[in-house]
């Protein structure tokens, strides 16, 4: 294995492939290959390593550097960690084997990392028990730490690192979780928009009828699949009793109005049945009686249960933020 720094090159296969997803175990494999021919160069080479994962390329065993390719700077200006501008962080251990890890993360979920990964995608958890996530979440937070004293600090302590998860992911018998949806289930698809007044900010969330929708500051997002991630709230979604019946969990952070745990939608396969109860919170939810969201045509609940009171367009107030749930597809 070795490294060899090219120009222009068109015929080696890139090691990364926007959208393309390799395995996670053959994701890690590279990593520790990359990481041994790193290491193995002289460190005055180090500072030639661009800090950008399009230009790298792989050919049976050896890697290619193509220090010409033409996302260098655009990936360099996302990727370079936070102290790219001090001396000699180029040449410095830490930085390619931060370098490393945002690789193994665009391999093995099909993107270029975001600048701070707080949450993981399904794609990469899915096929993993609990306790390899928890190693494999580890590995990315000390890896991608913001302060470079939190990271590996030697190829000699990364090594060993990886050879743990390598071992790990070959041997230990792993328990799926669910992410696939049963055909012909469903019986309507809505859409959730949530509405923050303070920020003039907007999310969409499509959800499955029937399905429970919890809603909430703080929820317990524990073993839960994460969807995504807006200004307005973070959405998970989880399974339920043995039909497989989706819970989606909506957290919203940034509106102190909200209780930990506000409110529960249920929506039903007949949608005459579907209800929204209130979870005790400290200010309450107001029900809106149509469209024009008027507070004095609102009726207030806190602590209650209460049937939709238009069931293919309801709008509700928690907090700072309303919320508008349409349903009009029909599935089957």
């Amino acid at each position: 294995m070795a490294i060899f720094f090219v120009e222009k090159q068109d015929n080696y296969e890139p090691l990364f492939k926007n959208t393309q997803v390799i395995d996670i175990k053959i994701a890690i494999v590279f990593a520790k290959r990359l990481s041994e021919s790193v290491e193995a160069l002289p460190g005055k080479d180090y500072k030639n390593i661009p800090h950008a994962i399009s230009c790298i390329y792989f050919e049976d065993t050896d890697f290619f550097i193509d220090t010409q390719h033409q996302t260098i700077d655009e990936e360099e200006e996302k990727l370079s960690p936070p102290e790219k501008d001090e001396d000699g962080w180029r040449s410095s251990s830490q930085r390619l084997i931060y370098l490393i890890v945002q690789i193994f993360y665009s391999l093995a979920v099909g993107r270029l990392p975001s600048s701070e990964i707080k949450f993981l995608p399904s794609k990469m958890l899915c096929n993993l028990s609990e306790s390899n996530m928890i190693l494999i979440k580890e590995f990315l937070t000390y890896g991608l730490a913001l302060d470079k004293k939190k990271r590996y600090q030697t190829f000699k302590e990364f090594s060993e690192v990886i050879d743990i998860i390598i071992k790990r992911l070959a041997t230990q018998n792993t328990t799926r979780i669910v992410t696939t949806k049963v055909k012909n289930r469903f019986s309507y698809a809505s859409q959730l928009k949530l509405y923050n007044f303070k920020s003039s900010l907007t999310t969409m969330v499509n959800i499955y009828a029937p399905c429970r929708v919890l809603i909430g500051r703080i929820l317990d997002i524990e073993d839960k699949k994460f969807i995504k991630k807006t200004d307005v709230a973070t959405i998970y979604q989880n399974f339920f009793s043995e039909e497989q019946i989706p819970e989606y969990y909506i957290v919203i952070e940034n509106d102190n109005c909200i209780s930990r745990k506000h409110l529960q939608v249920y929506m039903d396969k007949e949608l005459k049945k579907s209800f929204i109860q209130d979870l005790g919170s400290t200010h309450g939810t107001i029900i809106f009686a149509d469209s024009s969201c008027e507070i004095t045509s609102g009726m207030a609940i806190q602590g209650s249960k209460m049937s939709f009171i238009i069931p293919f367009d309801q709008y509700f107030q928690i907090g700072n933020t309303q919320i508008n749930i349409s349903t009009s597809k029909k599935l089957h």
